[in-house]
């Protein structure tokens, strides 16, 4: 399977409650040495289901999440690669 040299990617959502969720990825593949990164937020201004004037704190607070992860692999032979990631 040939590899592509390079590729990358970019995802936005954005619905209810202002809440968002962005990704994106990048992948790059030299002859021996390919690396991936891939980050993501998601965040959402809350919401509050309870109604009336004894109603106090949301139901779910506002919240922003970061997410992120990479990979370094490097191919020694057909039958031998290193594979570092996190």
């Amino acid at each position: 399977v040939e590899k592509l040299p390079a590729k990358a990617g970019l995802t936005v959502r954005y619905g209810a409650n202002q809440t968002s969720d962005v990704s994106a990825e990048a992948a790059r593949n030299w002859k021996k040495l390919s690396v991936y990164a891939f980050g993501n937020r998601y965040a959402s201004a809350g919401y509050n289901l309870n109604t009336g004037a004894a109603a106090t704190g949301a139901t779910v607070a506002p919240f922003v999440n970061y997410t992120g992860s990479g990979r370094l692999t490097y191919s020694f032979s057909e039958a031998l690669k290193l594979t570092v990631s996190g």
